[in-house]
């Protein structure tokens, strides 16, 4: 067969399959210094030429002995215990498609194995990517004559994957199974069991446990075609947890494969179940243009798994996802992914939807159109149990929610806001579900709930943004929405409710002994958005009036010491008034008229000075008038102390008009003095009667200012 050259010049990007632990690397160019030695069985015949690369599992270097020929020697580490059986039966099948051990020793703890040297590469690394279907054919009839040799002799590789599929010649392509580190003996018996040596991309599912058998060295072949057909390795960027679930759970995708031939091979070589897998037989069959049956296992994209227990139909899965609704989400819709890299979970959900046919336009929409959109997987699992089936009730979260039980999942979100039921109510406002849930089998009225209850909302914000409605309570509103959304979802769907949030209201608006003027009226608590308001503005209005009451508490408090600062201003009053009665009084009428006088001022000025509190000195207070006029007094003093200084510069100058002035100002004064004595005594009873009067007025004025002064704060305090 005329197999086309495997290399290019210059040599494409190599398939990025790297090494394990027991595979040599391409040897480097140029040779670097070796810090290893050889085992001493093997020093005095050889020679180091370079070191490559190795793995955890043995040192690899390349030696050359006294003819000049050219080796390999792989030094395993200490503890590596061979399987000798292997290696005399490989000795005893010499072959070109096997690079088989040309001597083998054990020397200080280390077992070392000494094979022949092939200088161009692996599949792993020689640069194929996505090849012919005839080359992979070639490659499938080489690799079939080796694995017939071994199995015949009892031995299983146990480690097959294009990195230990060494490469002879190009032209034609000529290739060897290589690296029998893990291989073992079988004997007589079927299968065995020991610890897992094999590269978790390319091995069996029994391999994981640990099984040995002919078996898993065919399904190795299969993941080998299927990328040398696809170009592509298998479970690329998955760790090996997500790879072992999958291949325990899921058939291997061989619907890239394009070669009907080479897709028929990887479906009977890739079969779950070791009996019925192709072996050398149908292998040997195909080879030949035949056909082999291909065993069709039960598909586990007909089934799904939830909480241990298999499902098929598409009622029973989402009543199993109703009722085992986290684990539902986590498994199949939590990772999406993306089209080159989907969720593990996602791509068995995938498969499994596949298999409804009668609904294909609704299964597309749903899976492109509505599962891959971003939302959370809550609501993904919504919709999806809808698509399977409307007949249940509607569920979100493990929750029903038929209208009926809409007002005790709201009751349960207003005691509990960090439950379930709280996440769920929040659900539903944010991503508009009731309507999507109304869909369900008994959930048609849910789309009028969902109305009422936006409806209400939008009208409580409305309130709350009215003219006089204080920023404080928008902002109470706000912190704490989802309680106020939580309370109108259940007033909506249950009249008792609204009675209870109006009741409340009430009992609150009683409570309050100076509710502010933007506070809802009792005739208006009836009307339920009213009532919200009120409810959202009772902490506020509680708050206003505790910081009002400790005001007046202390203010209160200050009474006796306002009390004291009253009597001291009117027992100067009494002194002055008592001098000036001296001074004029003519009869007794006058010292009864200033004793009322004195009388009517302690006993207003102490009684404003009660009232007052703490607030009445000094701003409204007599002291405080009379202490400003001593100082408009003792300005005046000044004033004339500078009049006085004047008339002593200008009598320095002028002695005998300094006389004159003096004379003539001592009898203005005495004649001013006299005439206003005389006036005082005559209209005495008359000036204590407007002192009076005045003192009222002032004392009205003062009372008037101190209410609209209280008036201006208490609306500062009840409007921020």
């Amino acid at each position: 067969m005329d197999v086309p050259h495997t290399r290019l010049d210059p040599p494409p990007a190599r398939m990025s399959i790297p090494p394990t632990q027991r595979d040599p690397r391409p040897e480097p160019e140029a040779e670097t210094t070796v810090l290893l030695r050889l085992p001493v069985s093997l020093s005095d015949r050889f020679t180091v030429v370079r070191e490559l690369p190795g793995g955890g599992e043995a040192d690899v270097l390349v030696v050359r002995d006294t003819g000049g020929v050219e080796w390999l020697v792989k030094i395993y580490r200490s503890g590596y215990t061979a399987d000798l059986e292997v290696i005399r039966r490989l000795a005893e099948s010499p072959s070109d498609v096997l690079v088989c051990p040309e001597d083998h020793g054990h020397d200080e703890g280390r077992y070392w194995e000494r094979m022949e040297l092939l200088r161009h590469g692996s599949l792993a690394d020689t640069g194929l990517r996505q090849l012919p279907p005839e080359v992979i054919t070639e490659v499938v009839r080489q690799i079939h004559v080796a694995l017939t040799i071994l199995h015949g002799q009892g031995v299983v590789h146990g480690d097959l994957k294009p990195a230990n599929v060494l490469v002879r010649g190009e032209n034609p392509l000529r290739v060897a199974v290589a690296d029998f580190g893990v291989s073992r003996y079988l004997g007589n018996a079927s299968v065995r069991f020991t610890r897992p040596g094999h590269t978790i991309e390319y091995a069996a599912p029994e391999a994981r446990a640990g099984a040995v058998a002919p078996a898993i060295d065919w399904w190795s072949l299969g993941m080998m075609v299927r990328e040398l057909a696809t170009g592509r390795r298998p479970f690329a960027g998955l760790d090996r947890q997500i790879i072992e679930f999958d291949v325990a759970v899921r058939e291997i995708d061989v619907s890239e494969i394009v070669d009907e031939r080479l897709r028929m091979l990887c479906s009977g070589l890739l079969v779950r179940r070791p009996d019925k897998r192709w072996t050398a037989e149908q292998v040997g069959s195909w080879l030949s243009g035949g056909s082999p049956d291909v065993h069709r296992e039960a598909s586990h994209g007909s089934q799904l798994r939830i909480a241990g227990q298999t499902y098929r139909g598409r009622g029973e899965v989402a009543r199993a996802m109703a009722v085992h609704w986290d684990e539902a989400k986590n498994v199949y819709l939590t990772r999406i992914g993306t089209a080159g890299d989907p969720g593990a979970g996602w791509r068995m959900l995938g498969d499994w939807l596949a298999r409804f046919d009668e609904d294909v336009e609704g299964r597309v929409h749903l899976v492109d159109h509505v599962l891959a959109r971003t939302m959370p997987p809550d609501v993904r699992l919504m919709h999806l149990l809808l698509w399977l089936d409307p007949s249940m009730p509607p569920t979100y979260r493990g929750l029903r929610l038929c209208p009926d039980d809409v007002p005790a999942v709201a009751s349960a979100a207003a005691e509990e806001a960090d439950g379930v039921a709280g996440a769920v109510v929040n659900d539903l406002w944010r991503h508009r579900l009731l309507p999507v849930l109304a869909g369900f089998q008994g959930g048609a009225t849910l789309v009028s709930i969902d109305e009422a209850w936006r409806r209400a909302e939008a009208d409580l914000a409305r309130r709350l943004k009215a003219r006089g409605i204080p920023p404080a309570v928008r902002a109470a509103a706000t912190r704490d929405i989802a309680g106020w959304r939580t309370v109108l979802l259940r007033a909506v769907t249950d009249p008792a409710a609204v009675e209870t949030v109006s009741t409340q209201a009430r009992a609150g608006r009683a409570a309050l002994t100076r509710p502010p003027r933007w506070y809802p009226a009792e005739e208006d608590l009836g009307d339920l958005t009213q009532a919200m308001v009120a409810l959202i503005a009772m902490a506020k209005a509680e708050d206003d009036q505790a910081r009002w009451e400790e005001r007046e508490n202390v203010r209160k408090a200050g009474r006796l010491r306002a009390v004291g600062f009253a009597a001291a201003a009117s027992g100067i009053a009494a002194a002055l008034i008592a001098l000036f009665t001296f001074l004029i009084a003519n009869s007794d009428s006058t010292v009864l008229g200033a004793g009322g006088l004195v009388l009517w001022l302690t006993v207003s000025e102490i009684a404003l000075g009660y009232w007052l509190g703490t607030d009445y000195h000094p701003r409204w207070s007599m002291l405080s008038a009379q202490t400003r006029t001593w100082r408009q007094l003792r300005r005046l003093r000044g004033l004339i102390a500078r009049m006085v200084n004047r008339l002593r510069a200008w009598g320095s100058e002028s002695p005998g008009a300094l006389g004159c002035a003096v004379v003539l100002s001592a009898v203005a004064c005495c004649f001013c003095t006299g005439y206003a004595l005389v006036a005082v005594q005559n209209a005495a009873l008359s000036g204590m009667a407007i002192a009076a009067a005045g003192h009222l007025v002032w004392t009205v004025v003062r009372a008037i200012g101190y209410h609209r002064t209280r008036a201006r704060q208490w609306a500062e305090l009840v409007n921020t």
